[in-house]
């Protein structure tokens, strides 16, 4: 790729006074505080969760009231993106930040990119699929398919996007803008770890993390955030929208009705067949862009395409893995996480 090296951010390290042992110090410093971020974070959402579900209890229990999942549901998703995300954001700004410089990232490489996150995204979700299974022996549940089922207005809104601009913010512009001054490989990687780590659920971990690594690299070779927005509000709307409302158009019923009879009417074919080809199709379109994807993933590979360029304050070899891994913050949060989502897992 073509990108313009002679930016301050890419001044090489040797110019700096800062002895490596120094810049390793701060390194970890920024990494620690972008965890704690986290935690202080999720730690304010589980302590007014608790509070809502005291409170609604007693109010149910006053008026003799059914529990309402899916207003409970609605205010707990309200809650996460107007409360936890806006809050990590202003935490992080503690650490000053510098955005990556802007690249040449044409139009081309932003669809070959948003295409590689097709089988990526797939290839994730089966893993984390078959681990949750294997784990709770078949009787765990996802509960964002609850979330997706309802095709809302408010729903949709929500998950096109607030929720890809509020997450691109916080895992992706505001991490890497304060991680990548010290090892751009780092930035991506505790960028993608964070945001997977981030839902707390198994059932998404592997397909988040994959494409957040994608996402990641985009924004550190382009510098521009609204890159990443985009591509995570097409995958969350077809993800998301698109194959679930398609799949929903089946009537399970008289398929089965259809499959039981020996010679089934020409209106029961009827019924069926729109929502049949519609769903065909949209298997043919998926299948196209993981062969697609990964054919793209390949060549991008072999051509060595990927370059992560020395960052202003790089750290030596070795060095990263310790600022990345060996601080509290992250230790923290990532110890949270895990506990969250096997308590998630198998609740």
């Amino acid at each position: 790729m073509n990108n313009n090296h002679s930016g301050s951010f890419y001044i090489p390290h040797t110019v700096y006074e800062n002895p490596f042992p120094h810049r390793l110090k701060k390194a970890r410093s920024t990494f620690s505080w972008c965890g704690f971020s986290i935690v202080i974070g999720i730690g304010a959402f589980l302590i007014i969760q608790i509070l809502f579900s005291i409170g609604y209890t007693f109010y149910l229990n006053i008026n003799e009231k059914e529990f309402d999942e899916g207003f409970a549901n609605t205010l707990l998703l309200l809650m996460n993106e107007f409360l936890m995300l806006p809050s990590i954001l202003l935490l992080m700004l503690v650490k000053k930040g510098q955005k990556p410089e802007e690249g040449k990232f044409s139009v081309l490489e932003f669809f070959k990119f948003m295409i590689i996150s097709f089988p990526l995204m797939y290839a994730g979700s089966i893993v984390g699929n078959i681990l949750s299974y294997l784990f709770t022996k078949g009787n765990a549940t996802n509960s964002i398919d609850e979330l997706l089922s309802d095709f809302s207005i408010f729903n949709i809104i929500m998950v096109v996007a607030v929720a890809p601009v509020l997450e691109e913010l916080v895992f992706r512009k505001f991490i890497i803008d304060r991680t990548a001054m010290y090892s751009e490989k780092c930035a991506v990687l505790f960028s993608a770890l964070c945001f997977a780590l981030f839902h707390v659920n198994l059932f998404q971990s592997f397909y988040t993390f994959a494409v957040g690594l994608i996402w990641g690299y985009v924004y550190v070779r382009s510098g521009k955030i609204h890159y990443t927005i985009i591509m995570h509000s097409l995958m969350n709307l077809f993800g998301g929208v698109i194959s679930p409302l398609v799949v929903s158009l089946l009537d399970e019923e008289k398929l089965k009705e259809i499959a039981a009879s020996t010679s089934p009417t020409p209106e029961q074919l009827n019924e069926i067949l729109i929502p049949l080809l519609i769903n065909l199709a949209l298997i043919f379109f998926i299948f196209s862009m993981i062969v697609f994807g990964i054919v793209l993933m390949i060549i991008t590979l072999v051509k060595k395409q990927i370059v992560f360029l020395p960052a202003r304050q790089q750290l030596r070899k070795g060095d990263g893995k310790k600022a990345l891994f060996l601080n509290p913050g992250v230790i923290i949060f990532i110890s949270l996480a895990l506990i969250m989502t096997a308590i998630n897992l198998f609740s």
